[in-house]
């Protein structure tokens, strides 16, 4: 039985926001030396920003830049950026009780302006193959390998255990749900990985009129047949770039999701 746990939010809740300011802040390291540190997080929907900017200067009488270094970010048309998309959340301030007391890292610390990042988006840690929206609500009817799972309506940090989850996993280990053959024939699937120039689908059952599509990670539809029939080894003809796709089984059943890897 394929379950998961997440620690991001379900509700499409934020970490911060699209293009919220990390820092702006000027250290002095000396009399005539100082950098500027000016950071972001990744922008909104189809927008460009300047997630980083460093400045190292020097004092002859007015400051002169002697060395900068930008970076700019631009979020694709169907999501917004990464960095506070729902998921579970990389907690920086317990991490900035660990650096000692030198004086330049208390201080970089001091001025950061956010606690955390997204570190693993809600939408990764439930393999979701109908959307590329990092910020979509993850429902009943979201497309996932997974046949039960644990989400919050908040974002945890990574790795939280809490009485939610914990309950999940020992009422899942203690009361097995008993499934039909037709969904054991489904989550008995494997795909050989990699793959050369044909994709390999392996189960020990017979499955009857499948849908298989198989999309890259951009949610592109490389490939699509209806009425197929698998049972044993079916070999699909398949033309792909190097890289990761998925692969979508549809029944009357149900569905699985898996990953096909072209080497």
């Amino acid at each position: 039985r394929n379950i998961a746990i997440a620690n991001g939010a379900s509700n499409g809740s934020m970490n911060y926001s699209p293009d919220f300011v990390v820092m702006d802040h000027t250290f002095n390291i000396t009399a005539s030396q100082r950098a500027i540190i000016n950071n972001r997080f990744t922008p909104n929907t189809n927008l460009t920003n300047q997630v980083s900017r460093f400045r190292g200067q020097t004092n002859i009488g007015i400051w002169i830049t002697i060395y900068e270094s930008i970076a700019n970010s631009k979020a694709p048309t169907f999501t917004a950026g990464l960095d506070s998309a729902p998921g579970g959340r990389f907690d920086m301030a317990n991490f900035a009780g660990g650096v000692g007391t030198d004086p330049l890292l208390t201080e970089f610390f001091d001025n950061l302006l956010v606690d955390y990042f997204t570190f693993i988006p809600t939408w990764s840690s439930m393999a979701i193959a109908d959307t590329t929206n990092l910020y979509a609500n993850v429902t009943a009817s979201s497309a996932t390998p997974f046949l039960a799972s644990s989400i919050p309506t908040v974002n945890e940090n990574h790795v939280t255990l809490n009485a939610q989850n914990l309950a999940f996993a020992l009422n899942e280990i203690l009361n097995p749900v008993l499934t039909t053959n037709q969904n054991i024939a489904l989550q008995s699937i494997w795909i050989k990985n990699p793959i050369e120039n044909t994709v390999e689908i392996n189960t020990d059952y017979a499955i009857e009129k499948a849908t298989i599509t198989i999309t890259d990670m951009l949610g592109k539809t490389i490939y699509s047949v209806s009425n197929q029939n698998i049972n044993g080894t079916l070999a699909v003809p398949v033309t792909l770039q190097t890289g990761v796709y998925l692969l979508n089984i549809q029944t009357q059943n149900g569905n699985v999701v898996k990953k096909v890897v072209k080497g």
